[in-house]
C-alpha cells in the first residue's frame, strides 16, 4: 500500500500536470466542426445565440432608444488571433469606450468577427461578416453589441483600419499588433433579446443589441479578411424557445 507521503506526491504531481497542459491551450479550444461537443450551457442551455430575428413580427417597443446609447472612444489596444478571428482588444479596460441598457453602464472588452454571419433576419437573409462589440458591466454582466456586413460598392472604413494588418496573424499565436482606433457609433434599427455567448462557454443572460441594417463593405475588403480567416466560424441557429425580440421605433 502506498504510504501516506506518496499520495500526497502523487496527487501533488498530477495537479502539475493538468495546470501546465491548461495553460498550453490556445485561447480558443473547440471547434465550428463539431458543436455538438461544446458541451454545458451550450448543450442544455434554453435561451442560446445565435438566433433568427423575424423583422417582420417582432414586438416594435416604443420606450427603447431610437438608436443604442453608446460612448465609444479612441484608444490604443491590440489585434490578435483568437483561434477563429481576428479580435481586437483595449490596452485598458473600457478604452474603447461604454454601452449602456436600462440605466447599466458595460464597458468594452473586446471586439471580434463570425463569417459569415450568425444571426440571421427573417430566416433567409445571411450576412457575409457580423462584428461583435462585447461589454462588460462592473458586476460581471455581458452585453453584446451586433454589426453586419454585407458586399457592396462602398467601403467601410472601420475595417479599412486593420485589414493589411490580418496577414501578421493569420496564424494561431502570432504576436499581437498595436492598433489605435475608435469604434463607429452604431445609428438605427435594432432588435434587443437575451441570449448567451455564441461560443464556449455559452454563458446565458447576455443582452443582446443587433444592429439590423448592414454596413457595407468592397469585395476587395471580404476576400483580405477571408484570406486570413478563411474558416467558417458561425454558430448554428438556435431555437427562440419563447423569448420575446423587441424592436427599436
Amino acid at each position: 500500500m502506498d504510504s501516506p507521503t506518496a499520495a500526497a506526491w502523487t496527487k501533488a504531481l498530477l495537479l502539475l500536470v493538468v495546470t501546465l497542459v491548461a495553460q498550453a491551450q490556445p485561447d480558443q479550444e473547440f471547434s465550428y466542426s463539431f458543436p455538438q461537443n461544446w458541451g454545458g450551457d451550450c448543450t442544455y442551455g434554453n435561451v442560446q445565440s445565435p438566433i433568427n430575428i423575424p423583422r417582420a413580427t417582432s414586438l416594435v417597443d416604443t420606450s427603447l432608444p431610437v438608436n443604442p446609447i453608446t460612448n465609444y472612444t479612441r484608444n490604443a489596444g491590440k489585434l490578435y488571433n483568437n483561434g477563429y478571428s481576428p479580435e481586437i482588444v483595449p490596452k485598458h479596460p473600457g478604452g474603447f469606450g461604454t454601452l449602456t441598457i436600462d440605466g447599466k453602464v458595460y464597458k468594452v472588452i473586446n471586439v471580434h468577427f463570425h463569417q459569415p454571419a450568425e444571426h440571421t433576419i427573417n430566416v433567409f437573409i445571411r450576412y457575409a461578416l457580423e462584428m461583435h462589440i462585447e461589454h462588460q458591466s462592473a458586476n460581471g454582466d455581458i452585453a453584446m453589441l451586433a454589426v453586419f456586413f454585407t458586399q457592396g460598392s462602398t467601403p467601410s472604413s472601420f475595417l479599412e483600419k486593420f485589414l493589411d494588418l490580418l496577414p501578421e496573424i493569420s496564424e494561431s499565436g502570432s504576436t499581437p499588433i498595436a492598433v489605435n482606433l475608435k469604434l463607429d457609433k452604431p445609428v438605427g434599427k435594432y432588435a434587443r433579446y437575451t441570449g448567451s455567448l455564441s461560443t464556449p462557454p455559452c454563458t446565458e443572460g447576455v443582452k443582446w443589441i443587433v444592429m439590423l441594417d448592414p454596413i457595407t463593405m468592397t469585395r476587395n475588403q471580404l476576400d483580405r479578411y477571408r484570406a486570413s480567416f478563411p474558416t467558417p466560424s458561425a454558430r448554428f441557429l438556435k431555437p427562440i424557445n419563447g423569448r420575446v425580440i423587441r424592436l427599436s421605433p
